[in-house]
């Protein structure tokens, strides 16, 4: 009757020893998507200081037919104009937010 209880202990041994092996890969995966994510951040602050200056780029190159209009004398040059720039400042304040919101410095 002794070794009944005895079997469950030793399976249960068994299945704890074998069980380290497995916790210990499982810390190495953490180790590894930690590093990845530490990598993602230093990466992020590069991608969202690039989309700045994309977006700027791209803001300034809009805004070069509204100002021929604008030196013309057309009267939807003000409209043109205004556009672009509320368009400009609704992107660089949805940046600035992803910026403070991902902690990119």
């Amino acid at each position: 009757m002794k070794r009944i209880h005895i079997i469950p202990l030793i399976l249960a041994a068994g299945l704890a020893l074998g069980a380290l092996p497995l916790a210990a890969q499982n810390f190495q995966g953490l180790n590894t998507l930690q590093n990845i994510a530490s990598e993602g951040q230093s990466a992020g602050k590069y991608i969202i200081n690039i989309a700045f200056i994309f977006s700027g780029i791209v803001g300034a190159i809009c805004l070069i037919p509204a100002a021929i209009k604008a030196f013309k004398g057309e009267p939807q040059s003000k409209d043109a104009i205004t556009s672009v720039g509320l368009g400009l400042i609704a992107v660089f304040v949805i940046l600035a937010i992803i910026k403070a919101a991902m902690s990119f410095s």
